[in-house]
């Protein structure tokens, strides 16, 4: 959900103007299949008026298999948690002083079975951007997430792309 400051500067569209546009992208981007009806409908509630931010989120979990992995795709896209905070920063240029404080805030809890997925989700969705540059780097941290791994520790794996994303090499 964006901050107070931002909605106080965003005029609050109609919900159905906010439909509308959001048919217009799944149409030209040939998403007719795949959008989930609840999914469709949670984008729209998230968004909270603001179309551009209704956009985003529909680019984040257009495929969302359920609409409990699309809500976990938007708590970690419109989320404060620190996972989501990692995620946006290894996709923009970061180094490790801006990493390390939120690698610490984490809690052991948030790494259950449908994390990497989720995060994997997360990462997919940006690479939806235009720009090809930011597209290109959410692949990277997408490749380093989803790296041949020795471990099923969600937590470990994280872990390891994080580094990977930040300092490369294929360990």
């Amino acid at each position: 959900m964006p901050d107070d400051l931002t909605k106080a500067y965003v005029a609050p569209n109609s919900r159905k103007a906010i439909e509308k546009r959001l048919i217009e992208i799944i149409m030209q981007e040939g998403w007719e299949e795949t959008v989930r009806p609840a999914v469709f409908r949670l984008v729209v509630k998230e968004a909270n008026g603001n179309p551009a931010y209704a956009e985003e989120l529909l680019r984040a979990c257009f495929n969302a298999p359920s609409l409990e992995e699309a809500q976990r795709i938007i708590a970690i896209e419109c989320g404060s948690d620190p996972t989501r905070q990692i995620l946006q920063l290894l996709t923009g240029v970061t180094d490790w002083q801006e990493i390390r404080p939120l690698l610490a805030r984490i809690d052991d809890t948030q790494f259950n079975d449908t994390f990497l997925g989720s995060a994997a989700q997360f990462l997919a969705g940006r690479m939806q951007n235009e720009n090809e540059t930011s597209a290109r780097r959410a692949w990277e941290v997408l490749a380093a997430l989803l790296y041949p791994q020795n471990s099923h520790d969600p937590k470990a794996v994280f872990y390891a792309a994080v580094g990977r994303a930040l300092w490369g090499g294929d360990l």
